[in-house]
């Protein structure tokens, strides 16, 4: 099959892709977004499950937090103090959830690389 040429315009609210883009040499980047757009079609159906389940958790955790029951000897905190601290609680599970998603996709996408560079280069790379 003859090479064909795609390319795309960055937009001036992409500067996170300008950044990433311009750091990289033309092979580079080529592979860069090759590999990319092969990260994403493999793994899109799987990024969309996990953004399902966390919507899950979190409306478990709201849930769980609007059945919680105050005892007597402890006053009730007033309204704007319970919305922090369930704010709070929920951007935490939030962020520790988006931490363990991180970690999984960089580990594939490393194992990914390395099963390319290996391929191609050998043990040079």
């Amino acid at each position: 099959m003859k090479d064909k040429k795609y390319s795309f315009r960055i937009r001036e609210s992409d500067e996170d892709i300008e950044g990433i883009l311009s750091s990289l040499n033309a092979s580079e980047r080529s592979d860069f977004i090759r590999n990319a757009i092969r990260f994403y079609a493999g793994y899109k159906d799987r990024l969309d499950n996990i953004e399902i389940k966390l919507d899950c958790i979190l409306k478990k955790i709201e849930r769980k937090l609007e059945n919680l029951s105050v005892s007597p000897s402890v006053s009730e905190p007033n309204d704007e103090e319970t919305d922090k601290t369930e704010k709070l609680l929920i951007d935490s599970v939030i962020d520790l959830l988006s931490v363990k998603v991180n970690i999984f996709l960089y580990k594939k996408w490393n194992i990914i690389l390395y099963k390319k560079c290996t391929k191609m280069h050998s043990k040079n790379c």
